[in-house]
């Protein structure tokens, strides 16, 4: 399902119009029809508006279609992937769970400095 598609789904299933969810977000229902219709692809922050302002889970939002982000977005989103992928391996190797380490940014920082530095030697 695209961008476009799923929000425009979410948007009827919550019985919004256009200029409804355009008002959320601060932008023109000329704006939402133009998303809907996938004629623009979101940053990765106005596809975090999309989902606060149409109570969707992001994840989801953006998993529904990654190929619709920009390419930077998709780059961020695509290492955010693979930094979640070695942390939940390591996770699972040291038999900790991986909420302990997902929850507390200052760990995931160091993980994420240690993985980096190791890769740039």
């Amino acid at each position: 399902m695209s961008f476009g598609e799923c929000i425009k789904r979410r948007r009827l299933e919550l019985g919004l119009t256009q200029r409804e969810v355009g008002e959320r977000l601060g932008v023109t229902d000329v704006m939402i029809r133009i998303y809907e219709a996938d004629q623009r692809h979101p940053k990765m922050s106005t596809a975090k508006r999309f989902a606060e302002a149409l109570d969707m889970d992001f994840s989801y939002l953006v998993g529904a279609s990654p190929e619709a982000l920009s390419k930077y977005d998709k780059a961020v989103y695509d290492i955010g992937k693979t930094v979640m992928n070695i942390v939940e391996d390591a996770c699972d190797r040291c038999g900790i769970p991986v909420e302990r380490l997902v929850n507390n940014d200052d760990c995931l920082k160091n993980i994420i400095l240690a993985i980096l530095c190791s890769e740039m030697k």
